[in-house]
Formats: C-alpha cells, structure tokens, sequence
C-alpha cells in the first residue's frame, strides 16, 4: 500500500509489518491532515493499493478512543440486514411466515380491545422487530483496550477494510499497548498508519516526519 502527500516529493510505501506514523509538527498542517481524516472528504493524503485510490469507505479512522461504539446505527443496520435476508431464505423462510402471521394475529387482537381507530402495516417489518427485541452486540471487556480491538474487529469484517488509521494514538497509549493494538492488526493483515503532532523516542515503526518548517527530516 502507499500513501500519497502533498509534502512527499513521491508515494511512500506503508509496511506492513510495523506502525506507519505520519509526524507533521506544523500545527496548521497537522490540524488539515487530522480535519481530513476524521471528517473525509478529499484532501492532500491519499492511501494507493495496486495504483488504485483505497476506498474512503474501506478506510477506518480511529480518533475518539472514547466513544467507540459496538452497537452504532452503522453496525446495528447491517446486521438487522444481513438477519432480514436469512430470515427470508432457506429453511428460515417458512417460519419467518409464520411468525409474522402470528404476531400479526396477535397485534389484530390487541387494536381490538382499544377504543381508537389505529391500524398497522400490512406485514410485520422484519427489521424493526429486531430493534424492538433489542438485538444487539454483546462486548465482551470494558477496558479501553478491548473496545478498540473489538471495534477494529467488527468494523473490518463488515466493510473488508484492510487501512486502520489513528490521529494521536501515541498521545493515548503506552507502546506497550501500541505493541497490542498493532499485533492484532497484523495477525488480521491490516496496515496501521498514525497521524502524530509531536515526534518522541517511543515512538517506534516507519516514521515520516515533517518539521516546524514542513521541511522532511531523514
């Protein structure tokens, strides 16, 4: 995979074997690079992989450690989706059916005994009877560790993303738990890249900095 920016005097290759970090000391140019990654849109860093543009879509961003989310609409949707096409296929469609004549039987029944001229859909909707049966992601840990690694998880299963990018991951954790966080990216084949504003000692892997001055530092 290579990574194009406006800086580099030509693509640079992102290893697969180690954390990528991009270290823009520029404050200004770090809060473009940072704007670009965690709202989209185009910009001046762009991700290759067989001289084809990455997928934004296949791209997942990493910077608000705090309110990762199993359960967000994004991963609720596709899986209410991905339940309503089983349940209409296969041995699932014959009982699908009949559950769906039952409760709408039962519903029928319930309007009634009301004394107001209410009415429901002709067919029970799938999808929002998972909602209302409260089907969700079970997480396993709380610690911050798990949540991330179980988000990087479930996020690269749906959308086959194979880019995990962080803003500020050295800024959050140890390289201990960077060494962690990394490892299951590697043992799951996906390249790891990092937007920094600071360089440090600890910071370890490919470093592509750029100084106060945007001037490349070797």
């Amino acid at each position: 995979m290579m990574l194009s920016y406006s800086l580099l005097t030509e693509p640079c290759v992102l290893q697969r074997d180690t954390v990528n970090t991009l270290i823009v000391e520029n404050v200004t140019q770090y809060r473009k690079i940072a704007e670009q990654m965690i709202l989209g849109g185009d910009g001046n860093i762009c991700f290759f992989e067989n001289e084809e543009e990455v997928d934004k879509k296949k791209i997942l961003v990493i910077h608000d450690y705090f309110c990762l989310n199993l359960n967000d609409r994004k991963f609720l949707n596709r899986i209410y989706a991905q339940l309503d096409e089983e349940a209409q296929s296969g041995e699932m469609m014959l009982k699908t059916v009949t559950m769906q004549s039952v409760i709408a039987q039962y519903l029928e029944e319930l309007m009634f005994q009301t004394d107001y001229n209410i009415v429901m859909e002709e067919e029970v909707n799938l999808q929002e009877l998972f909602k209302a049966a409260g089907i969700h992601i079970y997480q396993e840990g709380e610690s911050l560790m798990n949540k991330i690694v179980d988000y990087i998880g479930l996020y690269t299963q749906m959308f086959f993303s194979r880019l995990v990018v962080f803003v500020g991951l050295w800024e959050m954790f140890t390289p201990e738990e960077i060494t962690k966080i990394f490892r299951y990216c590697e043992l799951n084949k996906h390249y790891v890249f990092d937007v920094e504003r600071r360089d440090g000692q600890e910071i370890f892997g490919n470093k592509i900095l750029f100084d106060e001055d945007l001037c490349r530092v070797i």
